[in-house]
């Protein structure tokens, strides 16, 4: 009398199947853990409102900007200033609190632009993660009224 068992072949297939099961399953436990955690700062990055309300350029290097916070949930770690000129733009993230409905000047220095030829000045707030990862929002404000006092 012959013995029937499982081809080698489909106890493989059924081995692969398992595996591929058990990766999904932990992927839907981790993802679910990370993604909360992310949407819980990208909600609160989308709800901080940053105003630029007065530009001035103080020299070829020094560029003085006064920003204001409006209403909104979230604490914010820093503030991302992004500075522009006809063809190049320079990026600098200062490290700073903003409380809500406070208003504050912020000198950024950099031999990167000629701040005399400075087009456009706008920020991003910094949130800090639990893990301490650093998160950028969105640009909040840009500026072209700028006043440049070059000698």
């Amino acid at each position: 009398m012959k013995k029937r068992g499982m081809s080698g072949v489909i106890e493989t297939i059924i081995l692969v199947l398992m595996v591929m099961a058990a990766i999904v399953l932990v992927w839907a436990f981790v993802n679910s853990i990370i993604g909360d955690k992310f949407d819980d700062i990208s909600s609160q990055l989308d709800q901080v409102k940053l105003n630029v309300k007065d530009v001035e350029v103080t020299s070829s290097t020094t560029v003085r900007i006064q920003v204001e916070r409006l209403a909104g949930d979230g604490e914010i770690s820093g503030i991302k200033f992004i500075l522009a000129d006809e063809e190049n733009s320079f990026s600098v993230d200062q490290d700073v609190s903003l409380n809500v409905l406070e208003m504050r000047i912020y000198n950024v220095t950099t031999d990167e632009l000629d701040l005399c030829n400075l087009k456009e000045v706008g920020v991003a707030p910094i949130m800090t993660s639990e893990s301490g990862k650093k998160i950028v929002g969105n640009v909040a404000d840009e500026t072209t009224e700028i006043v440049i006092n070059c000698a």
